[in-house]
């Protein structure tokens, strides 16, 4: 996954001058959150970090980035955001997922979900290893069915 994180970071350092020749490497991938709202709108939002340093200089620094992947119809768009210190953009898809830790940019152009939309998967706790689809996962006997 972070092959895909750094597509995106890829893209934003070319699309900036005062970035141009910087020499950098991937760093840690820290969360990532994989969002399917419907066939059409599926994205990836990453945290990640990556190390630059600036051309004759010999010191490598540290940074933190978010990027979205998002696929259309089998075509990948991409877009990567520096993060600040403290910087927490809202995303009603990752905190749905319980990915409240993941964090967004402030202002930025990347999707965020629907607040009413949640994962469509879940597991309730029951004594049994056995998953019954008709109940969501819960045992019942067949009158509890009628």
């Amino acid at each position: 996954m972070s092959e895909e994180a750094m597509v995106a970071f890829r893209r934003y350092i070319e699309s900036k001058d005062e970035l141009k020749g910087l020499d950098y490497e991937f760093d840690e991938l820290l969360h990532q959150c994989f969002h399917v709202e419907h066939y059409l709108k599926t994205f990836h939002h990453f945290n990640f970090t990556v190390k630059t340093k600036k051309p004759g200089s010999a010191d490598w620094t540290s940074a933190m980035y978010f990027a979205q992947v998002k696929s259309i119809c089998m075509i990948k768009r991409y877009v990567c955001y520096p993060l600040e210190q403290d910087q927490y953009g809202e995303c009603y898809a990752c905190e749905n997922h319980g990915m409240g830790e993941l964090r967004h940019p402030l202002e930025g152009i990347y999707d965020m979900g629907r607040e009413d939309i949640q994962f469509p998967f879940y597991y309730q706790d029951s004594d049994s290893d056995e998953f019954d689809a008709t109940t969501g996962g819960s045992e019942s006997s067949d009158e509890d069915m009628s």
